[in-house]
């Protein structure tokens, strides 16, 4: 598109007048849903407070009343003057109009007065009303359910001397109540439409006072650079006189700006008058610079090369790690053994069987130690061969099953930290001969992964290793039932320096060594399956040399 020709699409005046009064609005939308929640959870709590002490009003008018009552009701009762006692009752309840009902019955729930229902006189009463009435021992309330309207039960207890007769029950309508109570929810629902409608008409306020301001602020922030903008059209159409008649009256932003342009102006027009010979300059100028570019071109693959035997490099000092520490920790272990042994024997207290138990420990930590310092040796001879990509390790013929039981035995001080269970599935008969110190690199670097990132949390897990050759290929499955790997991360794992678990220490080369043992040393291939929580799977491919075929 020329840029000549293109227009303004969003001036300033509008993205002010915008951005001002979206602030303004969503301030004013903030303070006025703050003033109105607070002023909703007062007049909640007024509500509320009115609500509680028109309950206890009736409460206590109530109390009063049922107190009253049930002295008269005592009374009656003693002489038998039970129908005296219906005529009061009745009388009560037609004067009184909160009191809905009155109901007189023995400690056997006998109705002996009933206004509700004069039928259930002498009648044994079973409602849950009733059992809960019956069960009572001092004045007690509760709230009842009738016929869809909500009333306030008061019962107490009606005594004989010292003997308990039964129970004097006054039900109070709450409808008046309860009339009152949405009477205030409704004076408080137009109270806050009041204050909506006032905090509306102060923001409209608000919103054409900010408009007006910013428009007349912004037509005075963007005439400067509307003119502004017309002089680089011009110049941009070739005409390098139009910044001529821009003057600069201030130093503000838009003077430097309007400065700066009437330099650029210049510098263009005196740039236009002698461009051929600046051409020549600047083709010089990327000759020399495309030359000096090869030269860095070449620097940057010999970097890269030695980029690449850093790694190498790295991996070593990563990989010989793990033998060297382990044949440290069994000489360390050997030295306390002799230790023990040394002092017991100063003090002729050493015994047989424990003398017998410090032989064959030292025998195995010495193997331990001759078994990882060579294992270290062959680990720096494979890295040896990958760099110079050329084998020149000598094979050797070995049982498959019985060396990858001494790798196993080699890992013991690593893995009697652990739970994992081990489990080997190979041919007691497979002999082959390949590169033993690369097919030992390649299994420890494959347990030490698992319990790394496999099982962080020192979890309990199973690991699997299974072998089998057909037509001199050697499949080799690993498995493990730990963590698993994400899939969007599962096509990296074998690049160098790449590790999900940085923060620990990890430096990203086990499995990216693994990778150039396999393809480089035996001119294998390996992939991995895996499913995250679930597990965890290398498959190993590459040709071996069977005891039969030498």
């Amino acid at each position: 598109m020329n840029s000549a020709n293109s227009k303004i699409k969003w001036g300033i005046r509008r993205s002010l007048l915008l951005a001002m009064n979206g602030i303004i609005i969503a301030l004013l939308t903030i303070v006025t849903y703050v003033q109105i929640s607070f002023q909703v959870k007062i007049l909640e709590k007024e509500l509320e407070r009115r609500t509680v002490l028109m309950k206890s009003v009736l409460l206590e008018r109530g109390k009063t009343l049922a107190a009253t009552i049930s002295r008269q009701a005592e009374n009656d009762i003693a002489v038998f003057n039970f129908s005296n006692l219906f005529n009061n009752l009745n009388n009560l309840v037609a004067e009184d109009r909160e009191l809905h009902y009155a109901i007189l019955m023995d400690k056997s729930k006998i109705a002996h007065v009933h206004t509700l229902n004069p039928a259930l006189r002498l009648e044994m009463l079973n409602e849950p009303a009733d059992n809960y009435a019956s069960k009572q021992v001092e004045t007690a309330t509760c709230e009842v359910d009738l016929d869809g309207e909500s009333m306030l039960e008061i019962i107490t207890p009606l005594y004989l001397s010292t003997n308990h007769w039964g129970y004097l029950r006054l039900g109070f309508s709450l409808k008046k109540l309860n009339h009152e109570i949405q009477a205030s929810r409704l004076e408080i629902s137009t109270q806050i439409q009041s204050m909506v409608i006032r905090s509306i008409a102060i923001a409209f306020v608000f919103v054409c006072a900010s408009s007006l301001i910013v428009l007349v602020i912004s037509t005075k922030l963007s005439s400067p650079i509307v003119h502004l903008t017309e002089s680089a059209r011009e110049l941009a159409k070739g005409n390098f006189s139009a910044s001529d008649d821009i003057e600069v009256h201030s130093r503000n932003e838009v003077g430097v700006l309007a400065e700066t342009f009437v330099e650029m102006s210049r510098n263009l027009k005196d740039y236009s008058q002698n461009l051929e010979s600046k051409v020549d300059d600047r083709t010089q100028e990327l000759s020399t610079t495309l030359e000096n570019l090869k030269k860095t071109q070449n620097q940057l693959i010999e970097s890269e090369k030695m980029a690449s035997l850093g790694g190498l490099v790295a991996g070593v000092a990563h990989e010989i790690n793990t033998p060297i520490g382990i044949g440290i920790t069994a000489a360390s272990t050997l030295a306390d053994n002799m230790a023990v042994f040394y002092e017991s024997y100063k003090t002729d207290s050493i015994k047989r069987s424990e003398l017998k138990k410090i032989i064959e420990n030292s025998i195995r930590n010495s193997e331990l130690v001759i078994k990882n310092l060579d294992r270290a040796a062959e680990l720096v001879q494979s890295f040896k061969q990958v760099a110079v990509d050329q084998s020149t390790e000598e094979q050797r013929t070995f049982d498959i099953r019985a060396y990858l039981q001494e790798i196993l035995l080699s890992l013991q001080p690593q893995l009697k930290l652990t739970s994992h269970q081990l489990d080997v599935n190979c041919d007691d008969s497979y002999t082959v001969s390949t590169y033993p110190g690369v097919l030992s690199q390649i299994i420890t670097n494959l347990i030490q992964n698992s319990i790394v990132h496999g099982y962080p949390d020192h979890a309990s897990g199973n690991i699997k290793i299974s072998v089998k050759i057909v037509n001199a290929v050697l499949s080799l499955t690993y498995t493990d039932d730990g963590n698993g790997i994400e899939k969007d991360v599962l096509p990296q794992i074998f690049d160098p320096f790449f590790t999900t678990n940085s923060q620990h220490g990890g430096t990203g080369l086990g499995l990216h060594v693994i990778y150039n043992l396999v393809t480089q040393k035996l001119k294998g291939t390996i992939r991995c399956e895996s499913e995250v929580g679930v597990h965890t799977t290398f498959y190993l491919q590459f040709t071996v040399k069977v005891m039969d075929e030498l």
